[in-house]
């Protein structure tokens, strides 16, 4: 059990994504790390690969 007191560590599930950032300031529980950056590598990539 990873969890630091007071701070809650949801279980990652491919539905909601959170993720628990660790710094020296007050964690936070988020969601869905980098998700619009990795939407473009997914559909852009095969199309570069298409083309070369």
């Amino acid at each position: 059990d990873p969890s630091v007191e007071g701070t809650d560590w949801p279980t990652f599930t491919l539905e909601h994504q959170q993720y628990v950032t660790l710094n020296t300031g007050l964690s936070q529980t988020l969601r869905m790390l980098r998700a619009q950056q990795c939407k473009f590598w997914d559909s852009f990539l095969p199309k570069l690969q298409y083309v070369t």
